[in-house]
Formats: structure tokens, C-alpha cells, sequence
């Protein structure tokens, strides 16, 4: 049955807290964020978004995001030049010991600029580790995507965007 994300999110939680201030300091508000991640059986849940980074353009070239890592390496004229660079990660959830099979896009998607119509095309799609898998002990399983992100000479500068689809078939 394939799940495509978003759907529907029961597992896995994740919480963020503010450490003590130092001693003698007197802060008289501190935030901190709680988090978590509720999963249903036989869903997917997109926790992060692909990133690039910030890039700059002196010619055509790539930039190609490693799912494993989330390191962006760079050909031609395209640098990477900082940012917060991460590969789209998603988790999902079956019954114990179930096959999975993901599927990641097998052709480009078009990324537009944000108040333009200029864009750039993005391919080349990788997986961090097989697309057959299967869930362990705590039902629950998570993957990243990464790709290839093909800059022309003379891109216009600015945020683009575009959407692709992930599937999951579960048995």
C-alpha cells in the first residue's frame, strides 16, 4: 500500500530544554522548545527539508547534497558558501519486522525562485542506504534524501523552491 508524504502522523519523540544559567547569573526568562514526533502505523512524515545552503554562482556548475551526510560538494562555477546544508529526512512507521520500499523521485523537479520565474533543476536523486528495507523492534524507521542541484551561468540570485513526492509502499 504506498503512503505518500505528508500524511498523517505514534513513536519516537524528541525534547529540547535550556540549561541552567551560570552561577551567579540571574536571567529572569529562558524559552526552551519541546518537540516530538507521533506516528500512526503505515504512515510518513517529512521532519526536515532538503537544504543546499547558500551558494554563489561565477558559471554553470552543480551542487550536490550527500544524504548521509548532509555535505554539499560543488562543480564549475558554483561555491558553497555557508548556510545550514541538510538532506530532506523522513520517518515512518509499520509493524515490527515489516518490509518497506521508499521511493524517491527517478526524474527532475523544477525549483523557482521565490518572487520570479527564474529556476534551476534538481536530479541526480540518492538515498541514504538501500530502498528495500525493513522496520526493527521499535516499528518506526527514518531515511534522507539527498540530490543535484544544476545552477546555470548567470542564475538570478535569490531563495527557490519546489516540491517532490516520496513514497513509501508498505506490504
Amino acid at each position: 500500500m504506498p503512503v505518500r508524504f505528508p500524511c498523517l502522523p505514534l513513536i519516537a519523540a524528541l525534547f529540547a530544554w535550556a540549561s541552567p544559567a551560570a552561577a551567579g547569573t540571574i536571567t529572569p526568562d529562558q524559552n526552551a522548545t519541546g518537540r516530538a514526533i507521533v506516528l500512526r502505523a503505515l504512515s510518513l512524515l517529512k521532519v526536515e527539508d532538503m537544504d543546499f545552503g547558500w551558494l554563489t554562482a561565477t558559471g554553470a556548475g552543480t551542487a550536490v547534497l550527500d544524504p548521509f551526510t548532509g555535505a554539499v560538494a560543488t562543480t564549475g562555477g558554483v561555491i558553497s558558501v555557508g548556510g545550514a546544508p541538510q538532506a530532506a529526512w523522513f520517518v515512518g512507521a509499520a509493524s515490527r519486522n515489516t518490509p518497506v520500499k521508499i521511493r524517491i523521485p527517478n526524474r527532475p523537479i523544477t525549483l523557482t525562485r521565490v518572487g520570479g520565474t527564474e529556476t534551476m533543476s534538481l536530479s541526480a536523486w540518492t538515498l541514504d542506504g538501500p530502498a528495500d528495507r525493513k522496520t526493527g523492534i521499535d516499528r518506526a524507521f527514518n531515511f534522507k534524501v539527498g540530490g543535484t542541484l544544476t545552477v546555470a551561468a548567470g542564475q538570478a540570485d535569490g531563495l527557490y523552491e519546489g516540491i517532490f513526492t516520496v513514497d513509501v509502499q508498505y506490504p
